[in-house]
């Protein structure tokens, strides 16, 4: 008890991610959902307390401060993948693998298809780096999904000119120099180019087996 009230133990958290629930708690400014100046191990202990706790409001703020940054649509996604944008202290490229972990170990679902896309695109050297960061069934999802997003991929590149070419030949585009005419030519490059993900290292870039 401390002045007649009782005391709540809060077992195996540390106690600077507990003031920041605290303080995300009785000080109403002090989290803004909006900002993408959080620094990104606050915004993870926000993330992994609220769940636990069950702040709701708080854990709800912070799955919508991440998922601005790695929205569900693609086109969203691609208009804002810009890797050395500076987000949450650091690097874009630098939360993607921390931020996977906490949203798995949140069960916060709508978080990691966009996650575990982005985490995919390291090579295979940097995901095994980060193995002791990511709980063994994270890692094992993101594997599998990895294998089967490069394995589309491949196929969808390769494949590309030829449908794009019957799409000429169908006349599917009116303009006077039809588009796809184009980006037959283009297209599988950009497409490789748009996929290239958080790291410098990745495997489009033709240096994996």
């Amino acid at each position: 008890m401390f002045d007649g009230l009782p005391l709540v133990a809060l077992a195996g958290d540390k106690g600077e991610d507990i003031a920041h629930l605290l303080r995300a708690v009785y000080e109403p400014r002090y989290h803004d959902r909006s900002s993408d100046r959080t620094p990104l191990d606050t915004v993870i202990a926000l993330l992994l307390l609220s769940t636990k706790y069950d702040f709701k409001d708080i854990q709800g703020d912070v799955i919508f401060q991440i998922s601005r940054h790695y929205p569900l649509e693609f086109s969203k996604y691609i208009s804002i993948n810009d890797e050395d944008f500076p987000l949450f202290g650091v690097k874009r490229w630098e939360c993607h693998t921390a931020l996977l972990a906490a949203a798995f170990k949140a069960n916060a679902d709508v978080l990691l298809p966009p996650l575990y896309f982005v985490v995919s695109g390291f090579q295979m050297e940097v995901i095994l780096d980060a193995a002791n960061a990511l709980p063994p069934e994270c890692m094992r999802r993101l594997l599998l999904g990895r294998e089967k997003l490069r394995r589309s991929c491949y196929t969808l590149v390769a494949y590309l000119p030829t449908h794009l070419a019957k799409g000429v030949r169908m006349k599917v585009c009116s303009e006077k120099k039809p588009c796809l005419d184009i980006t037959i030519y283009t297209r599988a490059a950009m497409f490789v180019n748009v996929l290239r993900p958080a790291s410098r290292k990745c495997y489009f870039s033709g240096d994996e087996s």
